[in-house]
């Protein structure tokens, strides 16, 4: 609850002894000036003006019983310099002491020369002390990383043989800008420190400073680290540096979250792909891409323009009358001039062409996991995917009921490229059971049926069999 003013308030705080007052000034005059000329004093827990000391600022102020007067302006009222007036000694001592708290103004660290002056009705005296400021402990540190040496834009990607501009940032326990000292240090992929230094926070608590990551950097993820070291306190940011792109790698996929490695596809279907940008160390690099399909007449069927960092994933919708043989996609790095090509086939209908069924064993003793893979492959010799129920397997010790069976969903899909089925193709279907379910010393035989989801007909392949010992 403040009086009119013609300008905006200000605001602060007065320390006298062990309180905190809270103090406003008031431009009363309407002489489209800012001048405060009125002052108001209220105890800390106080909100409206009405209870509190108020005068004329060039008068003198009742606080607590003394008298003060304010001798100090500071440039826009940033601050005010009170004196305390008329402090007396009594007829009947012979001397008194009087105590101050002075407040140490945010100055730089280090030693002073000050001078303390009481100055008396007819007299005064002065004493000369030496005044050694120290830092307040750094509360916390801010590390920025950018490209440009006035810091527009932050990033955490840089090119080799260009300039890393750093600043770190330190503020105190009270929030005031850090002083001291920091030592910075960047260490490469391998750990390596490959720059240190050590600086002095300036007067707003900053170290600005740049380093030149040359063309020989390795590529990878670096580390920066601030350290306080009498505090052994330090903070960390991770950056990456990156060459000019060198490769170019594209994939076709048959999914978009297994991404099955396939490089046929039916009228209708979605073709899912990945473009990675490498540098000269095969690491993710950025680049500015132009994405072209391209039908088997050599037509352009779609184009785009994309920026990337590292890798860009998409799809590409074939229509239900796209020309069937052989699409390309084209890739060009526009700076470079860095290409590469992917060739897909479109096909009417993507059919069944075989299935392979191995056992990691021949031998089970009763009780151990039997573990089962399977690839299925397409006309054009390559894995077919998410078939579901329409693959069925039994086993069996000869031709009647089937002594265990199981389908395509009870087994997982994943094609970890480790174990090949035959003719070198991935095995993505996994199985496993425990073979205590069967009898021991008995040969037991896989058959696999699979439906074919084009022509439905129901194709039979060829047995594996193993054996159940006790």
């Amino acid at each position: 609850n403040l009086p009119s003013s013609y300008s905006i308030p200000k605001f602060g705080f007065l320390r006298l002894r062990s309180s905190i007052l809270k103090i406003c000034l008031i431009d009363s005059t309407d002489d489209e000036r800012v001048n405060y000329d009125e002052i108001y004093i209220l105890p800390p827990n106080e909100t409206d003006s009405a209870n509190g000391n108020h005068s004329p600022i060039n008068q003198a102020l009742h606080i607590f019983g003394g008298i003060f007067k304010i001798f100090e302006v500071g440039t826009n009222f940033s601050y005010l310099k009170l004196e305390r007036i008329g402090i007396q000694k009594k007829e009947d001592e012979s001397s008194f002491e009087l105590f101050l708290n002075i407040s140490v103004p945010l100055i730089p660290t280090g030693r002073y020369g000050a001078t303390l002056i009481a100055e008396f009705e007819n007299s005064s005296s002065s004493l000369n002390i030496l005044l050694n400021v120290l830092a307040l402990p750094i509360q916390s540190m801010q590390i920025s990383l950018s490209n440009s040496s006035d810091f527009s834009i932050e990033t955490t990607r840089f090119w080799k043989n260009s300039t890393l501009f750093y600043r770190v940032k330190a503020t105190d326990t009270l929030g005031n800008p850090g002083e001291g000292e920091v030592e910075v240090r960047i260490l490469n992929p391998l750990g390596e420190t490959l720059y240190a230094k050590l600086d002095k926070f300036d007067s707003l608590g900053k170290v600005n400073n740049s380093v030149f990551l040359t063309n020989t950097s390795p590529s990878g993820g670096w580390n920066f680290i601030a350290i306080i070291p009498e505090k052994n306190y330090f903070e960390t940011k991770e950056f990456e540096v990156i060459g000019k792109p060198k490769f170019i790698k594209i994939f076709t996929f048959s999914d978009e979250e297994l991404k099955t490695e396939v490089n046929s596809f039916a009228r209708g279907k979605d073709v899912y792909y990945l473009v990675e940008v490498l540098d000269d160390e095969l690491y993710p690099t950025d680049g500015l891409l132009n994405i072209s399909f391209f039908d088997p007449t050599g037509d352009l069927a779609s184009s785009k323009l994309v920026y990337v960092h590292g890798a860009y994933d998409d799809s590409f919708h074939l229509p239900l009358d796209a020309e069937l043989g052989r699409w390309k996609i084209k890739v060009e790095e526009i700076n470079s001039g860095l290409s590469g090509n992917r060739s897909f086939y479109v096909v009417k209908n993507v059919l069944v062409h075989n299935a392979y069924i191995v056992t990691d064993k021949i031998y089970y003793v009763s009780g151990d996991m039997i573990k089962i893979k399977m690839s299925v492959i397409d006309q054009n010799f390559q894995p077919f995917p998410n078939l579901g129920n329409r693959i069925h397997v039994d086993v069996r010790r000869s031709e009647g009921t089937p002594d265990y069976s199981f389908t395509g969903d009870n087994m997982s899909y994943e094609c970890p490229g480790i174990f090949k089925c035959p003719l070198s193709v991935p095995c993505c279907y996994l199985y496993e059971f425990n073979s205590s379910i069967l009898l021991s010393d008995k040969v037991y035989f896989l058959d696999v049926e699979i439906t074919d989801p084009v022509k439905e007909l129901i194709l039979i392949y060829e047995s594996r069999s193993f054996k159940v010992i006790s």
